[in-house]
């Protein structure tokens, strides 16, 4: 063997030391993330993010749903979602789509049955799903939200509340944030952060909001925001920016025959400070409105630009 065959030989040697074990380059930990990507989605897929939705429903199936009209209310508001999502993924080229819609809820309403009902509501639609499976979409959300509405009006459980804090904390960063996608929380809720078993509270801040909290004699005045300020009254929050990639839309705010005129603006304050905490940019917070215009916020926060 010559002289330049060795060299070829090393050269090759070292080439091939700088691969692992399934044929990529080995990178610095601060290249690793970007690999993973690209590797889990095309770059083509990746630089039209902005188009590519991923939409979580997180339904408050505590006795807030015993109101008037709420159960048939939020199954409309559903289905403007559904709706809404089916054009647009209609209207992409078929080679351009990874959108994905699911639905979540707070607290189990039947722990033997909604599995079914959750795989009925999840659509991962990319270039290789059918027309057939596109149009079962608005089907779907009309057929089986109704169910989990049914057994949560008869189950006791459901009236300890909703475990919304502890969803934020544990489980929406792995559930509803993913790569090279458009992340978007939508959540049906009074805002009334409640459920028995999460009363955590240091001082002025609290895993909860309550009527109690609502009540506090202060808050009645007309500078309410000033002493909540100067208390730093709020959601209780330690995981600082884990959530910047989500943007989240928070329908049905009420005050529940609270007698504080200023109720409905507490409770969105509460919110608003708690996603800035959480480094949400995107947000918005409505109350309860008719079903119409209700549609136009989900519309026009869907479909929002930067």
């Amino acid at each position: 063997m010559n002289y330049f065959s060795n060299i070829r030989i090393a050269f090759l040697s070292i080439l091939l030391s700088c691969h692992n074990q399934y044929g990529q380059s080995a990178a610095p930990s601060g290249q690793l993330h970007r690999q993973i990507t690209t590797a889990q989605f095309p770059k083509y897929i990746c630089d039209n993010t902005i188009n590519n939705l991923n939409i979580s429903v997180l339904l408050d199936l505590s006795d807030r749903i015993e109101a008037p009209d709420q159960k048939e209310n939020d199954i409309r508001n559903l289905m403007s979602i559904a709706q809404i999502f089916k054009d647009h993924i209609m209207k992409k080229r078929f080679n351009q789509l990874k959108d994905r819609i699911n639905v979540f809820f707070e607290p189990n309403p039947s722990l033997n049955k909604t599995h079914e009902v959750i795989e009925k509501l999840k659509f991962d639609i990319t270039k290789n799903s059918s027309k057939k499976v596109m149009e079962s979409i608005e089907k779907n959300y009309a057929e089986y939200p109704p169910l989990l509405y049914e057994w949560a009006q008869k189950n006791p459980e459901t009236k300890k509340g909703a475990a919304i804090w502890r969803f934020f904390k544990n489980k929406a960063a792995d559930n509803c944030i993913k790569e090279c996608h458009r992340n978007i929380l939508i959540i049906f809720t009074d805002g009334y952060l409640y459920h028995k078993g999460d009363f955590l509270k240091v001082e002025n801040r609290t895993s909860y909001i309550n009527q109690k909290i609502i009540n506090t004699s202060a808050l009645y005045q007309y500078d309410w925001k000033t002493y909540a300020k100067e208390k730093d009254m709020g959601i209780l929050w330690k995981q600082e920016d884990t959530l910047k990639n989500l943007e989240v839309l928070v329908l049905g705010i009420h005050k529940n025959n609270n007698q504080n005129p200023n109720a409905e603006e507490i409770i969105t304050h509460y919110w608003s400070q708690w996603f800035q905490e959480m480094g949400i940019d995107h947000y918005t917070i409505k109350s309860t409105d008719a079903t119409v215009y209700l549609k136009e916020a989900i519309n026009d926060f869907i479909l929002y630009r930067k």
